[in-house]
């Protein structure tokens, strides 16, 4: 590849992957071929994570965005009540604290149960810090579970 620099430094080229981080058991590669440029976490176990972070407050850009993704994942254990068989359609609502998501901000929720085909889960993001979880029963089957935890990711 060669690529021309506008800038009076130039550019600095290396002909193979350039891998940071050698001396450390975790460190991350820059690599390319046919298919597009890779980021790549690299480390002697054999998972090792990934991530993407501006410094200090700055967020992360992808694409030709101007506006940065941040996300946050909260694990929580929301009390419902077990509804009976007699009800058919009920609304329950939960609230949960989530420390620097702003109003609007995309919520994603999965409930981490066996029970989730007697529930509908919603989550939004009405206010400042705060997400609210809504479950609709739809039928008139008896929840045999009065608490449920739900995996929650907010984008904003």
């Amino acid at each position: 590849m060669e690529r021309r620099s506008t800038n009076p430094l130039g550019y600095t080229h290396f002909q193979y992957d350039l891998t940071a981080h050698v001396g450390s058991s975790h460190g991350v590669r820059l690599s390319g071929g046919s298919t597009g440029g890779i980021v790549e976490a690299v480390g002697d176990d054999t998972t090792v994570s990934l991530r993407l972070r501006g410094q200090g407050t700055g967020g992360v850009f992808l694409g030709a965005s101007t506006s940065p993704i941040t996300g946050y994942v909260i694990v929580t254990s929301t009390t419902v009540v077990a509804a009976d068989a007699s009800t058919e359609v009920r609304a329950i609502l939960s609230t949960m604290t989530a420390a620097g998501v702003t109003t609007n901000a995309v919520v994603a929720a999965s409930e981490r149960t066996s029970d989730t085909s007697l529930f509908l889960l919603t989550a939004v993001c009405s206010s400042a810090d705060e997400i609210t979880l809504s479950w609709l029963k739809p039928h008139k089957l008896a929840s045999t579970e009065s608490t449920r935890s739900v995996r929650i990711a907010a984008f904003q």
